[in-house]
């Protein structure tokens, strides 16, 4: 028999409605716990060699959960997804018994790292005849420090 949420008195009987019993204390039937994703935590690839991603899907709730991050289609009892490849996730939250079903707001977007290039060179000729030193700018892509170097005089 399913109960809608709500105080019930329990009682038992013979089925000729002899010998009734009841129960000294009502039985309360509560509402699930609402749950919230609190935070979804992406983990973009590390390297341009690498697709390798992660999130991890936190949660008002403790325990009892279930995850999604395909649309609900398959559910896991992780909250951690690891080695994902780039694309959009649908991030969902239930509970383990199907109910309660919370979708994310927007769909997670794993994005490849950019990839560095040389933008532009700048030679420095030597300043004078008697010099034989030069300078180079190298103007790149990147938003953080990266390492130039010269592999080998060519031509000389």
């Amino acid at each position: 028999m399913d109960f809608p949420i709500g105080s019930y008195r329990v009682s038992i009987r013979y089925s000729d409605g002899t010998c009734q019993f009841d129960a000294n204390e009502s039985i309360e039937i509560e509402a699930p716990e609402s749950i919230a994703i609190t935070d979804i935590v992406v983990n973009q690839p590390s390297s341009c060699d690498s697709n390798a991603a992660s999130i991890t899907i936190l949660s008002s709730a403790n325990g009892g959960l279930e995850y999604s991050i395909d649309d609900g289609e398959n559910w896991s009892p992780a909250s951690v997804f690891a080695g994902l490849h780039l694309g959009s996730y649908l991030v969902s939250i239930r509970y383990s018994n199907g109910t309660c079903q919370v979708d994310a707001n927007e769909p997670i977007r794993i994005e490849a790292t950019e990839s560095i290039a040389i933008v532009d060179v700048v030679v420095n000729q030597p300043a004078s005849c008697d010099s034989n030193q030069a300078s180079l700018t190298i103007l790149s892509n990147a938003e953080m420090a990266i390492e130039t170097w010269m592999e080998e005089r060519i031509g000389v």
